[in-house]
């Protein structure tokens, strides 16, 4: 049980633009689920507007008159302050990742308690689906770490819980519905359609490797290059696809316990814009996949120019042709509440996870 982590007040913060959308009764019944009694939110829609003052004691910390994620991360680093055991997000993956940014590199971080309003909700830092907050109780939640991927540009870094992308577009609402969206309009602020394109040319190399200095070395490992680059997707493996040889290489990782791999592919896969009979006409898809914890990383050369980095669906740069990216494993990085473990779950059945190692 984790009540005792709030017995102090739980965070609140809320992203209403975020996918679906969060209201009142969302807020309210997340509240409860949680058995809140006194909530440290932001002001107006970053919560307290969703908060009936009868019910909950209510204490408003000042943000900056900023907007987006830079909001959010001030918010966020103002509840973690007041020492609270908890911040319960309610919003997508994009803004769970701004509030694990803001907070990662504390030492009294508080739990995360993510619930999904956003397009994908995919991230490991998401405990439920606002669908599913009937069924919440937090009673039955516990607390466990989770690792993040970090990619790193231009001496720039972000945190990923659920997948580091390369590609020219990012998946995302619009007019109520998923599309696939341009990514270098929306690292400036601005969301319209865009084509997902392949990111590879003559000169692209993607190689695994021990250090800095070892990228040509005997400790590199080429992985792909050239136009069968067409995407770069880094992830967490999953006991998901153990005994699922059809998914490759992740499956090997998964049953060994690695946790994170890359999968580099001739056409873009992170995209929703797709017919059956669209994918059903497709050439063939060609992957390679490597595996990566916390000794390797991975370095990206040389892709095309316009595409774009993204943690977790946000934007962190536009790529040039000279540019490289570095993408890493951060083991524990951070606590999420996730509902207890079935008792009787089959240890055979269940690939070990690596967040949960000592």
């Amino acid at each position: 049980m984790t009540a005792p982590l709030w017995l102090s007040g739980l965070g609140l913060i809320v992203n209403r633009a975020a996918g679906a959308g969060a209201d009142r009764r969302l807020v309210e019944l997340a509240l409860e689920a949680l058995g809140a009694g006194r909530v440290i939110t932001g002001p107006g829609e970053l919560g307290a507007a969703f908060i009936d003052s009868q019910r909950w004691t209510v204490v408003v910390v000042p943000v900056p008159d900023q907007h987006g994620a830079a909001q959010t991360m001030a918010l966020a680093r103002g509840i973690a302050e007041r020492g609270v055991g908890v911040i319960a997000v309610i919003g997508g993956d994009g803004t769970l990742a701004d509030v694990a940014a803001a907070i990662v590199d504390r030492p009294d971080a508080p739990a995360l308690c993510g619930i999904g309003t956003g397009s994908m909700n995919a991230g490991q830092l998401m405990t439920c689906g606002s669908a599913d907050l009937d069924g919440l109780d937090g009673r039955h939640l516990e607390v466990r770490p989770v690792p993040a991927l970090v990619a790193t540009h231009a001496g720039k870094s972000a945190l990923a819980f659920n997948d580091v992308v390369l590609g020219t577009t990012l998946v995302g609402t619009l007019g109520g519905r998923l599309r696939d969206l341009d990514a270098v309009a929306s690292l400036q602020g601005e969301r319209r359609p865009g084509r997902p394109r392949a990111i590879g040319r003559p000169g692209t190399v993607v190689r695994k490797t021990r250090s800095p200095d070892d990228d040509k070395g005997a400790g590199a490992v080429l992985i792909a290059r050239g136009r069968s680059v067409g995407g770069v997707v880094a992830g967490f493996t999953s006991s998901a696809f153990t005994g699922k040889a059809v998914t490759g290489g992740v499956c090997l990782s998964s049953w060994v316990g690695l946790p994170a791999g890359c999968i580099i592919s001739n056409v873009p896969l992170a995209r929703v814009e797709l017919s059956a009979s669209a994918v059903a006409t497709m050439g063939p898809v060609r992957c390679s996949y490597t595996s990566l914890d916390s000794d390797h990383r991975l370095v990206i050369d040389g892709v095309r120019s316009g595409a774009v980095v993204l943690a977790d669906g946000n934007p962190l740069a536009a790529l040039d042709e000279s540019d490289r990216v570095e993408i890493t494993l951060r083991p524990r990085a951070l606590r999420v509440l996730r509902p207890a473990r079935k008792l009787l779950q089959s240890a055979a059945m269940e690939a070990p996870a690596f967040g949960d190692r000592a």
